[in-house]
């Protein structure tokens, strides 16, 4: 369960769901159609003791924030909230005592909102289209809160899309010194194997929205180009909407390691992408 707070959005799960549940509805699709494609394109979280209910938190927002909340998804928010199944799952991804009181604070409130019908319910919107923030290859460089340096490459870029997106894979770089492009052109690429990631050894990668980039741009500081192809899309693992979401997953498997150390694969930037990447020169 990739997390950025205790809000009852503020994991990748939900903010897919919810974001998946309004391209739909932006589409002019049927509501009773939406439920079921999302629940069809879930199906393999919905048993998932640690993530399951999270499907149920986000599609009974984005149905409430449309005024269509079907009753028994409300029954079910109900059930995930006096059953303590959310805190629960908190508690085994190892949560702190204080995000736990705090998201069951989240959806009690979530609850109590939900029992009463949205005043201005949600509008299905005209989309247009936009281009990804970075174009392939862009180095960004930021800080965590160690005070050491990460860095992340970007992989894929959309043009004129709907959401714009950038595909990131976050590297394995932790260093006092700003990196260089020579030192990211030989860097790895982070793997991730904490909390609630059943893979050994993921690829630390996902989608990010142009919308979310505006709140967190100066988090980030673009360092060069690489010369990289764009590659396959199917390689990236999932969508957030939180740029700083890179940072934290970055700060979490790095502390994850201190508190775990043992031998860990490792797979080279060079060998993710197939080939060895250098910076791309700029020619006035």
């Amino acid at each position: 369960m990739g997390t950025w707070g205790t809000g009852v959005i503020q994991d990748d799960l939900a903010a897919d769901v919810v974001g998946e549940f309004f391209d739909l509805y932006n589409d002019d699709k049927d509501l009773s159609e939406i439920r079921s494609k999302l629940e069809s394109s879930h199906k393999d979280i919905l048993n998932d003791p640690d993530e399951g209910h999270l499907f149920w938190l986000a599609l009974a927002k984005a149905q409430w924030d449309v005024g269509a909340l079907d009753n028994d998804v409300f029954e079910k928010i109900e059930k995930i909230v006096n059953s303590g199944i959310d805190s629960k799952a908190w508690k085994n991804l190892g949560g702190t005592a204080n995000d736990v009181a705090k998201r069951e604070i989240s959806i009690k409130n979530f609850l109590e909102k939900i029992k009463t019908p949205r005043e201005n319910i949600k509008k299905r919107k005209k989309t247009r289209s936009v281009d990804a923030i970075f174009e392939v290859g862009s180095t960004l460089v930021f800080k965590m809160s160690n005070g050491n340096f990460g860095a992340a490459i970007v992989v894929t870029a959309e043009r004129q899309t709907r959401y714009g997106l950038n595909g990131i894979v976050t590297l394995r770089i932790n260093q006092k010194k700003m990196p260089t492009i020579n030192e990211v052109c030989s860097s790895e690429v982070m793997l991730r194997n904490m909390g609630s990631y059943k893979e050994k050894n993921r690829i630390e990668s996902c989608f990010r929205y142009r919308m979310g980039f505006k709140k967190d741009k100066d988090l980030f500081q673009p360092i060069g180009t690489l010369l990289v192809k764009q590659i396959d899309a199917s390689k990236i693992n999932f969508y957030s909407v939180s740029w700083s979401h890179i940072i934290t997953a970055a700060e979490a498997q790095f502390n994850y390691e201190l508190a775990n150390p043992r031998a860990r694969d490792k797979i080279t930037l060079r060998k993710y992408l197939g080939y060895q990447p250098w910076q791309k020169i700029e020619i006035s």
